[in-house]
């Protein structure tokens, strides 16, 4: 179900003051910088992506959103397609619950826990420049790194690899006796990224080649 104003959600209801939700207003004071598209028409804005829940997100851009409009929410090299559910204004800016459609099917990776050791870009909130990091480990809901700086937990994070880009939430982050830090981030989105194909040589292109070695 979509989240909605007069549901008791844990997002919407930082808004009236939920006792619950001290930590979750600082998250969403920080964020990932997006690049927000409208499906209907040309029209690209920039924003955050403040929280995250299973099927939806949470973002804020300079622009109202209109209830029901398909939207692409772009990050590096990673694209999340969806429905805004809601959208309101808020400290100046639009805040918007944007619906992830099918996020059991494409959206949320299932797999055992599974030791890996791959090189990673860790995106923190409110960071432009990735941290070069390692992805250590895999659960069905969450991933595990090795990355050079403290990580705040509750705060939204990007994870690319040469496969994927996955979003999720840190969970924990405890430095380590060698030194950086350990990260648990519980994952809720993993976008399988778009491989460019080799440019095709034309015909001609392929002779010539072939006549310059003689």
């Amino acid at each position: 179900m979509p989240l909605l104003p007069q549901q008791n959600s844990a997002v919407l209801d930082r808004n009236q003051g939920d006792p619950r939700d001290d930590s979750r207003e600082n998250r969403c004071q920080r964020g990932l910088n997006i690049v927000v598209g409208l499906q209907s028409s040309a029209l690209r804005l920039t924003g955050i992506l403040h929280d995250l829940i299973p099927g939806e997100v949470l973002i804020s851009v300079d622009h109202p959103l209109p209830e029901g409009s398909a939207v692409t929410i772009e990050l590096q090299n990673a694209q999340l397609h969806g429905e805004v559910v809601y959208s309101a204004p808020k400290n100046g800016r639009y805040e918007a619950n944007v619906l992830i459609p099918d996020s059991e099917g494409a959206g949320l990776r299932h797999a055992p826990r599974f030791t890996v050791d791959l090189p990673a870009k860790i995106f923190p909130a409110d960071e432009v420049e990735s941290v070069e990091g390692r992805l250590v480990d895999i659960s069905s809901i969450g991933i595990g790194l090795e990355v050079p700086i403290a990580l705040q937990t509750g705060e939204v994070v990007a994870v690319e690899t040469d496969a994927n880009v996955t979003f999720g939430v840190v969970r924990y982050c405890r430095p380590v006796a060698e030194g950086g830090f350990r990260a648990g981030a519980e994952t809720y989105h993993v976008m399988p990224k778009e491989k460019k194909r080799p440019a095709r040589k034309s015909w001609l292109s392929n002779l010539l080649s072939a006549l310059e070695r003689f």
